[in-house]
């Protein structure tokens, strides 16, 4: 099977599923892919005292991330950190893929791609997974 990995900001208490951008988990599926979590961790890690001049994104988010401690954590990893991340961190793929799909270059890259249905797949199986585990929890 391998290891699936999940990029996580530790000062923050966020984190990036790769899965939600169309990606797969492992690092040599999402490292390498266009338009999908490193391009999202790009815009989080891209530091400007201006922002302009060269189609930037105007988010909030944009930075957000830089200079804070930003790991790749894999499930294998023994401080289980990777286990812990749906419950004790913020998933915030879905803002920054908001972010990524309102810029008109990246929304036509991604279209176009057809990393949009892998995207629309992993946000539906994510929703069927949490009402399954808040299903099984309750009991």
């Amino acid at each position: 099977m391998g290891q699936y990995y999940m990029i996580v900001n530790l000062d923050k208490r966020e984190y990036l599923n790769p899965l939600r951008f169309g990606d797969g988990c492992k690092v040599r599926e999402f490292g390498f892919s266009s338009y999908g979590a490193m391009s999202a961790l790009a815009i989080l890690l891209a530091k400007s005292s201006q922002l302009e001049g060269g189609g930037e994104f105007d988010s909030v988010l944009t930075g957000a991330w830089a200079e804070n401690r930003i790991v790749i954590i894999g499930d294998y990893d023994e401080s289980g950190l990777y286990q812990r991340l749906s419950k004790e961190y913020t998933d915030i793929s879905p803002e920054i893929l908001r972010i990524m799909t309102d810029d008109e270059f990246c929304d036509r890259e991604i279209r176009e791609s057809g990393r949009l249905r892998l995207i629309e797949e992993s946000v539906r199986v994510s929703e069927t997974f949490k009402k399954y585990k808040m299903k099984n929890e309750t009991v």
